[in-house]
């Protein structure tokens, strides 16, 4: 496969991936958003209703997530799992949704964990390049929308 596959009127569009983060290349959520808007913009009677059904798939398949986005993230992940979820027990405390005293659940693993086996390096590798990053930045960058 050369790129994503997209259509528009049942016509495959030329659409290549945008593998340099160029600000000006193709990302689905902007291009996705800006044809609706083109579509609200132009339709002939504004004063009628419009529905319009906007279904995003960067969080799908190609995934895709924007720079800006996906480095907002960065190194969230790299101290592994057990450290990323004490910090989310500290903010859920720290912003009243959880009481002080609440405790997380204990995990049901094995006792040692796949993070413990890693080297340092494949840590940070995996906490930069983790899937979380890109389902992150993904979600931001719809949210913003």
């Amino acid at each position: 496969m050369n790129g994503p596959l997209y259509t528009e009127d049942d016509v495959k569009a030329d659409v290549q991936p945008n593998k340099t983060n160029d600000p000006s290349g193709f990302y689905s959520t902007d291009t996705f958003t800006d044809k609706m808007l083109g579509y609200l913009a132009d339709r002939p009677d504004k004063n009628k209703p419009f529905f319009g059904y906007l279904a995003y798939s960067s969080p799908h398949w190609p995934l895709q997530v924007g720079k800006e986005w996906r480095d907002k993230y960065k190194g969230v992940y790299s101290d592994g799992p057990e450290a990323l979820r004490q910090r989310r027990l500290a903010n859920l405390k720290k912003s009243g949704l959880i009481p002080e005293h609440a405790v997380a659940h204990d995990v049901v693993a094995s006792e040692s964990s796949e993070w413990e086996q890693l080297t340092e390096e494949q840590k940070q590798l995996s906490g930069s390049s983790h899937g979380d990053v890109r389902w992150d930045g993904r979600k931001s960058g719809l949210e913003y929308w």
